[in-house]
This record gives C-alpha cells, sequence and structure tokens, in this order.
C-alpha cells in the first residue's frame, strides 16, 4: 500500500495558517518600530501591510523554495513490502529525502540523496518502543517520530502521518 504521493507536501491550510501569522508578526514589528519613531498606528495600512506580507511569505515559504524532488521506488521487491511512502529523514538541521517502507521484520529508510554518506537504515519491529506524530509549532501533523528501546530518536517528515502512525502500530502489534 503507497502512502502519500511522490513528493512531501504540507496541506494547503496549513501553509496559508503559517503564512498569515507570519505576515501579522511582521506588520505588528513594523508598527512597533513606526510606534518608537513617534508616529500613530493606524489600522488600515497595519491590515495592509499584513495582508501583502502573508502573500509575499506564502509565495517564498510554499511556491519559490518548494521542495520539488520526486523518489521513485522499484517495484521488483513489492511483494514483501506492506506499505510505502515518500520521507523525510530529519536530522538535526538538515533533511534527506528516501523511501520509508516497511517489511514483515523491519522499518526500512533508504535515501535517495546523492549528498547522503550513510547507507540504509532500518529498526526492527521488536525495538520499536513508541510512535508519534510530530506536530510542527503545535500547529499540524508534519511527520513522525519513532523511537527504539535504545531511546534513539529518529524524525520523519512523511504525507498523512495519521495513516503512516496506525499502519505503523498496526505492524509492530501484529
Amino acid at each position: 500500500m503507497k502512502i502519500g504521493g511522490e513528493t512531501v507536501q504540507i496541506k494547503f491550510k496549513y501553509q496559508f495558517y503559517f503564512s498569515l501569522c507570519a505576515g501579522f508578526v511582521y506588520s505588528l514589528i513594523l508598527s512597533c518600530f513606526y510606534f518608537l519613531l513617534g508616529e500613530d498606528i493606524q489600522v488600515v495600512p497595519f491590515v495592509f501591510r499584513a495582508l501583502i506580507f502573508t502573500i509575499c511569505w506564502y509565495l517564498i515559504c510554499f511556491k519559490l523554495l518548494q521542495r520539488k524532488q520526486k523518489v521513485t521506488f522499484s517495484k521488483e521487491n513489492l511483494e514483501s513490502v506492506a506499505f510505502y511512502g515518500v520521507a523525510y529523514q530529519a536530522i538535526k538541521t538538515l533533511s534527506h529525502i528516501g523511501v520509508l517502507y516497511a517489511t514483515d521484520k523491519q522499518l526500512i529508510f533508504e535515501p535517495k540523496t546523492k549528498n547522503f554518506v550513510e547507507n540504509q537504515w532500518m529498526v526492527d519491529w521488536k525495538a520499536v518502543e513508541e510512535v508519534r506524530v510530530y506536530r510542527f509549532l503545535g500547529w499540524f501533523d508534519y511527520g513522525i517520530i519513532i523511537q527504539t528501546k535504545g531511546k534513539m530518536k529518529f524524525k520523519f517528515v512523511v504525507n498523512e502521518p495519521q495513516v503512516w502512525l496506525q499502519a505503523i502500530q498496526t505492524k509492530i502489534e501484529s
């Protein structure tokens, strides 16, 4: 079963929320600067700047800088794979695109990035202690965090994290 699409994308409503908040914060900072200069704060210019900055933040963050790396998965070993999908493995401040997939015995992340030095990451189902959804800014589901019994945590940015969570928990219980 394939989970998600060919690339990892944030849902539009979350893109809108993030852009709107960034626009209003930027407009608020600019208004505070004007207030410190001794000028009056006016509502109409404040709202106008917030809307303009919201549009700018949306275009910059989600259209111009959008990750457009598509990943292909070889279909030859698909009969042994329970579910799979595109994911970014987040390591500190870097993220590497690849394919996250599950077999009967292991969960495997196979990187598809040229400058990624390490081999594929894999963990046995018996070693997984906890799986939970990672929430970005406390607003929206952004990925999953897998914690092993050795207290190692691995963060993956995926499409449809709730589906991933249910699929992984089902696999752990079986």
